[in-house]
């Protein structure tokens, strides 16, 4: 479950991930004396303030409106990239997120694009997409000729329902930015 990390005290993360490494491994934990376990196994990480916590990942649903390149820029800019949302746990977030902020923006900018191969969908990192959240009611992707000559070759995610739509990446929309969970020490 996403989680904010505001003021979330080191010792409430250590104990949720040590909660968490039980429940995983409760028959093994049965068989192991104490003096074996080690704590360099627990990884507990936070994100920066307003962030979302997923995982070891990152995201903030930014609302000003830029098209697909200057989105790009604008999360290199606070160190990160343009979401690679690849499981539900992360579209969950993201929805959650999106219903909390009640703003009238429903589609952000993801870091998805076949710019380089049209039918080529590539993440922003240059790893091919695996697995798809495409709004296949819409037949998505269409690459529909209301696009202009360039096409759809960008993406926005539907942060209610959930699924994506190939759009033309002169667009202007908001835009969801990721990076690493930051490692406490």
């Amino acid at each position: 479950m996403p989680e904010r990390t505001e003021g979330k005290p080191k010792l409430l993360c250590w104990l949720t991930d040590m909660m968490n490494l039980i429940k995983s491994k409760a028959k093994q934990v049965l068989f192991v004396k104490v003096t074996q376990y080690s704590p360099t196994a627990i990884n507990c990480t936070e994100c920066p303030d307003g962030w979302l916590h997923v995982g070891d990942q990152c995201f903030i649903l930014i609302t000003d409106r830029q098209d697909f390149f200057n989105s790009t820029d604008k999360c290199k800019e606070i160190g990160g990239h343009l979401a690679i949302l690849t499981t539900r746990e992360q579209h969950e977030a993201v929805e959650k997120e999106g219903r909390r902020m009640a703003g009238l923006y429903t589609n952000y900018w993801i870091g998805l694009t076949d710019t380089e191969t049209e039918g080529e969908w590539k993440w922003v990192d240059k790893t091919p997409l695996k697995i798809p959240f495409w709004n296949t009611l819409t037949s998505e992707p269409d690459n529909h000729v209301s696009g202009g000559e360039d096409g759809e070759d960008c993406v926005v995610v539907d942060s209610y329902s959930q699924t994506w739509y190939d759009v033309p990446c002169s667009f202007s929309y908001p835009r969801i930015c990721q990076k690493d969970a930051i490692p406490l020490v």
